[in-house]
Formats: structure tokens, sequence, C-alpha cells
């Protein structure tokens, strides 16, 4: 209804990951852990940090680390967030931790 108002007309996603590109060497950002993108990230050859909620996906190996500490978010180029923070009302507790991104995305069905 905002967009239709403000006469907005968001463009075409052109991918599931809303244009985050998978450079290797890179470093990407999650709020929420997407296993599969986690995978598709890593066999980019990107190292992968994901601030998590649930204690059993806790984890650190080299080049990803799974924690409760939305410190590991720093020097993240992009940061993918899940629309679950939207729900859980911690977004605009994360968004700080974001603050050295070039971009962040909201992605997720509870996005919309």
């Amino acid at each position: 209804h905002l967009h239709r108002c403000a006469g907005y007309v968001p463009p075409d996603a052109v991918d599931s990951m809303a244009g985050v590109r998978l450079v290797r060497g890179g470093r990407l950002g999650m709020i929420g852990n997407f296993p599969p993108l986690v995978r598709r990230a890593r066999e980019a050859g990107m190292d992968v940090c994901v601030v998590e909620r649930k204690s059993h996906m806790l984890r650190e190996e080299v080049g990803l680390c799974i924690s409760r500490d939305p410190q590991v978010l720093a020097g993240c180029e992009e940061i993918i967030v899940t629309g679950a923070t939207l729900i859980n009302d911690s977004l605009d507790a994360m968004l700080p931790s974001c603050r050295d991104a070039r971009r962040v995305v909201l992605l997720g069905p509870t996005a919309g």
C-alpha cells in the first residue's frame, strides 16, 4: 500500500540473495542462519559470519563463525538479515552491528 501511494515500484529480484554478490575472499554476514546460503557462500570461497539465537547451531571453524555475538559482523561487506528479526523484535538491536556493511538485505518469507 505504501509503495503504491508513493509511486514506488520495487525492482524484481534477480536471485534468492537479493543481488548479494558471492566474491572469493569476501566476508558475508548473516543475522539468522540460512544454511543453504551459507553453503553457497562457502563454496564461492567466502568467509561467513552468522549471528544466531539457536544454541544448537553455534560453531566456529576456518571461514565460518556462527555466534550469538553480533560483533562477529564487524568487517562484513554485505549482510543478509532474516525477516524473522521483524517478528522477534530484534532488528533495531542488530542494525548497529551492521555499520561496516556496504549493503544490508532483509530476506526470507517473513520479510514480506
